[in-house]
């Protein structure tokens, strides 16, 4: 974002403001962008940005520690694991594939895809794996709402990228992954 601001000629966004929009919806995130880019081609800035984007993610972005071998070991305990992410499917790809997630992931939906929130995306993981208790797992208000919508159980990570406030209603909240296997259902 900072270098793509750069480029146009635009002041550095405020890093508060870019991790804020992080894990929201695109059309937050264009927003934002649209009113950073007085006298500017938005479009141009957000085209560069999304380039930039997908080239840091693909070579210097890095996972929360112990990601891969909580996945591993959930996988191995026979948990489906599927996602429910605001992210475009390119970007997400990017990310499942340039750090290995893939294999760990059993049904990776994204907004991407076209599904209109973060609710109808777990419904649909949930529609794939109905037997079994549904947990949703994520650092926003928009995820603690997806699980309580589809009577799922919610497990706020404090250790992501949501504002204060945003967990007070999910039902469990951990402060680092390697705590999320020994509080699944």
């Amino acid at each position: 974002m900072q270098e793509a601001f750069k480029q146009f000629g635009l002041p550095p966004a405020l890093d508060e403001e870019i991790i804020r929009l992080i894990g929201t919806s695109m059309h937050d995130y264009e927003t934002w962008l649209a009113e950073q880019c007085r006298g500017v081609d938005a479009a141009a800035v957000l085209a560069e940005a999304n380039r930039l984007e997908l080239e840091h993610v693909r070579t210097s972005a890095t996972l929360y520690p112990c990601a891969l071998e909580v996945l591993a070991e959930l996988k191995e305990a026979g948990h489906f694991i599927a996602t429910a992410t605001n992210a475009p499917r390119d970007y997400f790809d990017a990310v499942l594939d340039g750090h290995g997630l893939r294999p760990f992931i059993d049904l990776p939906l994204c907004k991407g895809d076209g599904f209109a929130n973060k609710r109808v995306m777990v419904a649909t993981a949930m529609k794939k794996c109905p037997d079994r208790p549904a947990v949703v797992i994520g650092d926003r208000r928009d995820d603690v709402e997806a699980a309580h919508a589809n009577g799922a159980t919610a497990i706020g990570t404090a250790y992501g990228y949501g504002a204060d406030g945003e967990l007070e209603a999910a039902d469990t909240i951990i402060r680092s992954l390697a705590k999320l296997p020994f509080v699944l259902p």
